[in-house]
């Protein structure tokens, strides 16, 4: 049967008339005059054309109201349940009886839907199983061939298979325990080395946290002595400040026709030439525009101020910081201005129209520089919470975020915008890539606080001034001596060769 299946051959009239016993007692089949090869699972037939013994058929060959029926091999296994249970019967007529005709038989399969009944098997209960899977009505809940024989195969083991003694009962029943036991013990093992790796983990974690608690703490304290440092240093600077502002006070009281102390001088010569007045405390810093029409000043007193270079007259103030203006910087395209303010905000102001088009915000210390890259893309903002941000300069966008090891307070981009120089309150000059956010060189020589800096034209060196009353001159792309100079601020020459 299995092999019919592999070949695709249907039997069409399986019956016990057509299986023989050989000469060992093995069974075959015979008679293949109906048999017929089906190419795929289910095949088409017409009802006038039934094949097979009417008490053999399977209830999809009967049923006749239908013009067209399928069928598949699982036909051959109704018919197989059958020859089975006549073998078990002890009714040699099984299932129908002698009384049931053809139509009777179809009554009951086709329109009273009543598959026949096992005949019980007590000493093989499987048996009866598998006859009453073949006899099942829909022809997808009947095993296929191979799962027939490997019950019946299952069957005739335990059949033939000697009773086993008490003593091997017994022993077979023990070795289950000690196997049961086994399994026991490992799934406790089990359980304690998972136990112990959890354990080992969090002590793990545990150690990490205090580790990662210590270096806060540490952090932490670091931090409040460079802020307290910071803070002595600007109650000395604000002293000197506040003593400088005297003397050139008393300097310019003792001059005819002296000076508002908050005003701002246009220089062309060793003598000024125009002196811009309209701040009501000091400038911290301007920058013109690229064409020099114009001039942006910021202020302590948190305004900005725009003035007319030729005439000298203030043509707007911009407000919006509520604090110190510490830095302004003007785009290449002359049409925004950045300011940096003590408010811990950057703002961009459209010049056209003299309004505040973006506040940036983010730093969380005072913003003490702001510079825009040449092509006027990207603009950069310094602070003394030790990071300098990237930013969109046309939408205000942050982009990225680059930390130092100290305040910052001078900001310069090289002239092709690839590089970015920063100077800090720890005495160093730090060069960065502006792509990739990652520090590529850390200048050291000065011994206070850089303030300002700057790149020549031809970007090859770097320019720096500190508190320590010097400017240094360094190579930008490879490591070689250090020129220094007696002075606090530094600023490149538009030809490269000079700075002031």
């Amino acid at each position: 049967m299995c092999m019919r299946k592999e070949k695709g051959v249907s039997n069409e009239d399986l019956k016990p008339g057509n299986v023989l016993l050989d000469e060992s007692m093995h069974a075959v089949l015979s008679d293949f005059g109906l048999s017929k090869f089906i190419s795929r699972s289910r095949v088409q037939f017409s009802t006038q054309h039934v094949r097979g013994t009417d008490y053999f058929l399977p209830p999809e060959k009967l049923n006749t109201g239908m013009q067209r029926m399928q069928y598949s091999l699982k036909a051959d296994m109704w018919s197989f349940g059958i020859l089975l249970g006549q073998m078990c019967s002890v009714d040699p007529l099984y299932p129908y009886g002698s009384c049931m005709t053809w139509e009777d038989i179809r009554s009951q399969l086709v329109v009273e839907k009543q598959a026949p009944m096992a005949p019980s098997t007590p000493e093989a209960p499987q048996l009866q199983r598998l006859i009453q899977q073949c006899l099942q009505l829909d022809p997808n809940q009947r095993p296929s061939a191979d799962e027939a024989v490997q019950t019946l195969e299952a069957i005739q083991h335990s059949l033939t298979t000697p009773p086993m003694s008490p003593h091997t009962a017994a022993l077979q029943a023990k070795e289950k325990e000690v196997e049961e036991l086994r399994k026991k013990l490992a799934a406790v093992e089990l359980r304690e080395e998972a136990e112990r790796k959890q354990r080992a983990e969090a002590e793990r974690k545990q150690r990490a946290e205090a580790e990662r608690k210590q270096r806060a703490e540490a952090e932490r304290k670091q931090r409040a002595e460079a802020e307290r440092k910071i803070r002595e240093a600007e109650q000395r600077e604000a002293q000197l400040r506040e003593q400088s502002r005297a003397a050139d006070a008393k300097r310019l009281a003792q001059t005819a026709g002296a000076l508002p102390k908050h005003a701002l001088k246009l220089l062309s010569s060793p003598t000024h030439t125009a002196t811009l007045l309209g701040h009501t405390l000091f400038v911290w810093s301007v920058a013109f525009t690229p064409d020099g029409a114009c001039l942006v000043s910021g202020s302590y007193d948190s305004t900005l101020k725009l003035w007319d270079v030729a005439s000298g007259r203030c043509t707007a103030t911009l407000e919006g910081h509520i604090h110190d203006v510490n830095s302004v910087a003007v785009s290449v395209d002359g049409r925004t201005a950045a300011s940096g303010s003590v408010d811990r905000s950057v703002k961009l102001w459209d010049l056209g129209s003299r309004r505040c088009r973006a506040t940036l915000t983010g730093h969380t210390h005072f913003v003490q520089c702001v510079a825009f890259s040449p092509d006027g893309a990207t603009m950069a903002s310094g602070s003394r919470d030790y990071t300098i941000r990237l930013w969109d300069a046309s939408t205000g966008k942050h982009k990225a975020t680059l930390i130092g090891g100290a305040p910052v307070y001078g900001l310069a981009f090289s002239a092709d915008g690839t590089r970015l120089a920063s100077g800090d309150w720890g005495s160093r000059v730090w060069l960065w890539d502006v792509r990739s956010g990652n520090s590529i060189a850390k200048l050291e020589g000065h011994s206070d606080a850089v303030y300002s800096v700057a790149f020549s034209t031809d970007g090859a060196h770097v320019l720096s001034g500190s508190k320590d009353k010097t400017i240094r001159v360094k190579p930008s792309r490879k490591s070689m001596g250090i020129s220094s100079f007696n002075s606090s601020s530094s600023s490149s020459s538009s030809s490269g060769t000079g700075c002031a």
